[in-house]
């Protein structure tokens, strides 16, 4: 696999320029020069406390996700011991239909599974996505997964920076990695209607839903809203009371995302089987730049 598209901050849209990449929360860019040297890094499993300090340290999205299945991690293997310079997260999504959807024929959960996590130190060199995906592929195979689905949020995220101005804190992406590995590209997920918190966690409306209902899986959002401010639900309490008055505490804000951009892949130690395997939908042309100005300000909505 090659990478060929990145973005390229210059305003030119995507072509082969920047490589995005993360530090303490922060985006930061690799720059075009010498390709990675494949000999000079290695990838293996990791396990969850270790893939959950380095994500939630770096990522922009601080908080860890909440049902992880697999975890890899790519090392620098030139120090030793070796040293942790990115990590990539798969895990139960919060709709079983967001796998069914796109692999009907596979186990939900257990042949296919949404890569949650994506995040690269700014010490790894340019170039360095599609040798760890390409990587994390073959593993994820061996392991028995068939199919990962995996989105890139097209928005812009902003907050404030502490000096009465606001600053970027996540540019917005239509997937570039995944197309340097070659991956399918189904379009734009169905608009939908959100909470975002400070320091740019999502929740998604089937969350909160789960909240209202009981089910499988409230615990986890109350848990993080419990984390951002909110107090706890109390025993015999109206849960849309209690969603009412947590969002308030955890400073959330209602905004309308406009869709996410969707991929997929089918995995299989043998490329006869991973042919085999049916990723629903016609296949479209890669977006190539971000359509429309749309921005999500965590503490205005959406503007």
């Amino acid at each position: 696999m090659t990478d060929r598209l990145f973005y390229d901050r210059g305003g030119g849209g995507y072509g082969r320029a920047w490589a995005q990449r993360w530090l303490n929360g922060h985006q930061t860019w690799a720059v075009p020069g010498p390709r990675l040297d494949p000999s000079r890094y290695g990838v293996a499993h990791i396990t969850d406390p270790a893939a959950r300090a380095f994500t939630t340290q770096h990522h922009y999205l601080t908080s860890w996700v909440a049902s992880t299945r697999r975890r890899y991690g790519l090392f620098d293997i030139t120090v030793t011991p070796a040293e942790l310079v990115g990590v990539a997260v798969m895990a139960i999504p919060p709709n079983k239909r967001v796998l069914t959807n796109v692999f009907p024929t596979l186990e939900a959960y257990e042949e296919s599974l949404v890569l949650a996590r994506l995040v690269l130190l700014d010490e790894v060199p340019w170039s360095a996505e599609s040798m760890f995906m390409g990587e994390v592929c073959r593993l994820a195979a061996a392991d028995g997964l068939r199919g990962v689905v995996m989105d890139s949020d097209p928005v812009p995220r902003y907050r404030p920076d502490g000096h009465g101005g606001m600053e970027e804190y996540m540019h917005g992406h239509v997937g570039a990695c995944y197309q340097a590995c070659s991956f399918t590209y189904l379009g734009v997920t169905d608009p939908q209607s959100q909470w975002l918190l400070p320091g740019g966690l999502v929740v998604s409306r089937r969350a909160l839903q789960k909240v209202r209902a009981r089910e499988q899986g409230h615990s986890y959002v109350e848990a993080l809203l419990v984390e951002h401010g909110a107090d706890p639900m109390q025993d015999g309490e109206d849960p849309r009371a209690w969603l009412r008055r947590a969002k308030h505490a955890a400073g959330a804000r209602s905004a309308q995302h406009p869709g996410y951009h969707r991929y997929a892949v089918a995995l299989d130690t043998s490329s006869r089987r991973r042919s085999r395997v049916l990723i629903a939908g016609e296949p479209r042309p890669y977006p190539k730049k971000h359509q429309g100005q749309l921005k999500l300000d965590l503490f205005g909505g959406m503007r």
